[in-house]
């Protein structure tokens, strides 16, 4: 199986939300940071999850990573974002309001299709860990899709480690369902013109509601050098599952990576 540019974007769409999680539980950490990641994608498509022997197969790729953290400002990953509000940076709780634009693309790789979207987010954060929403809308007119995401985390932190857990609620409305897990018939002639593996059409007309579990290792080797690791796990809702095409209830990621922070 072919895989593009476009996965990568994807990944790193990933690690972005990893990474941000953390920035967000620890808001005065600003700055550059660069660095590159390995990280292997597991679709949730049969035909790009098999090998033709039946074996299981995982897409690996590498490539680099960027974020840059301002007062206001801020890049990570394929996100740019700016900061409408900060409260409480010096009490026990704080709150953070984001609006943001990113880019997002399907999953699997045989039909890339790179779409951005916008939206607003924010969280609270405290003893307890924090918890964040966000509300997204397609902004290329490509499929006019929204998502809402609730999420909830908690930073263990040591000396040089940090490790984040969170779970998440991803609400889809059926124009976003259908994008994302969906195979429309032009999807589907181009897999045939680029010898990609073959998907069934299949169209989505309903709202879909995923779970995702995700987890941030990080771990300062030095001052400038931190190591981190990435794990993401997203269980598919029925509605999902029910196309011919799909063979797994999920579609998870794992990745390593480092980092230099400036």
């Amino acid at each position: 199986m072919k895989h593009s540019m476009m996965i990568i974007i994807a990944t790193t769409t990933l690690l972005t939300l990893g990474t941000t999680t953390k920035i967000n539980a620890n808001d005065d950490k600003k700055g550059i940071s660069v660095g590159g990641i390995i990280l292997g994608y597991h679709s949730p498509f049969e035909a790009e999850n098999t090998k033709p022997n039946g074996d299981g197969k995982v897409s690996l790729n590498a490539f680099p990573y960027v974020s840059y953290y301002g007062d206001y400002f801020y890049i990570d990953g394929t996100e740019i974002g700016m900061n409408i509000l900060s409260t409480g940076k010096d009490s026990d709780m704080s709150f953070r309001l984001d609006t943001f634009v990113g880019a997002r693309m399907i999953a699997g790789s045989s039909r890339n299709k790179l779409t951005a979207d916008g939206g607003v987010k924010a969280s609270i954060s405290g003893d307890f860990g924090f918890l964040g929403a966000s509300f997204l809308h397609d902004i290329t007119g490509t499929h006019n899709g929204t998502e809402a995401k609730i999420t909830y985390g908690y930073s263990f932190r040591g000396d040089k480690y940090s490790f984040t857990p969170t779970a998440s609620l991803i609400r889809m409305n059926s124009k976003m369902t259908n994008h994302m897990y969906g195979v429309s018939t032009d999807q589907h002639v181009k897999m045939i013109e680029n010898g990609d593996p073959l998907l069934p059409i299949y169209n989505i007309n309903s709202t879909s509601t995923n779970i995702a579990l995700e987890g941030i290792f990080t771990y300062d080797i030095n001052e400038t050098i931190t190591f981190l690791s990435y794990a993401n796990v997203t269980f598919l809702d029925s509605v999902i599952k029910n196309n011919p095409g799909i063979n797994l209830n999920q579609e998870s990621s794992l990745g390593f990576g480092l980092v230099i922070n400036f």
